[in-house]
């Protein structure tokens, strides 16, 4: 084998070692829940914006992998009270249980501080669950994207998390057929198993 070959054999071998040395020293479990609020963007019906649903309470809870440093895959749920207000299309104070979940790719940045900025994008569903009235749930496919960041504490592995997900998916109740835009934003704790 010639000088060169054994070089680029040499520099293959690093290429495809060094990578999984790397993403193996920095591989985690993390689980993570946290509360806060979800609010729509959108209105329901096209002739009415006061149709919406009204800001409500939100929690969720969730499980990450760090496959690398910079990188991590998540799958989550969220839970919302929804209430929409009074409208032709809508009894007063229509109520709805909301159920978000999905998965996504996470991009994040940690920085020598334990501050880690990140951001995500993905796809799940949502079910809207109509509360009193014995009316069956309806789920629909929704795509989702998420900002926000994580403070690791020192010499610990509990961290804070804030972060907002936009849930964009078709809304189909009472005659209504329109494109939602929901935000879910949570605050919490995480906790990082390292593998």
């Amino acid at each position: 084998m010639s000088r060169s070959s054994r070089i680029a054999a040499g520099a293959l071998a690093l290429a495809l070692v060094l990578p999984a040395a790397l993403s193996a020293q920095d591989r985690a479990l993390v689980i993570y829940g946290g509360a806060g609020a979800s609010t729509p963007t959108t209105s329901l019906v096209d002739n009415a914006t006061d149709a919406k649903f009204k800001t409500g309470f939100a929690a969720t809870a969730g499980l990450g992998l760090d496959v690398t440093k910079y990188f991590r895959l998540r799958a989550d749920g969220a839970w919302a009270d929804a209430k929409v207000k009074a409208t032709s299309s809508f009894s007063p104070d229509a109520k709805f249980n909301k159920f978000f979940y999905g998965a996504e790719g996470v991009a994040q940045y940690p920085t020598a501080g334990g501050f880690t900025p990140f951001v995500g994008l993905g796809a799940g569903a949502v079910t809207l669950d109509p509360k009193a009235t014995g009316a069956a749930g309806t789920t629909k496919f929704a795509g989702r994207g998420s900002i926000g960041f994580e403070y690791r504490l020192p010499k610990s592995r509990l961290g804070l998390f804030a972060q907002g997900t936009g849930w964009l998916y078709k809304f189909e109740n009472a005659g209504t057929d329109k494109t939602q835009l929901d935000l879910v934003y949570t605050a919490g704790l995480s906790y990082r198993f390292a593998l």
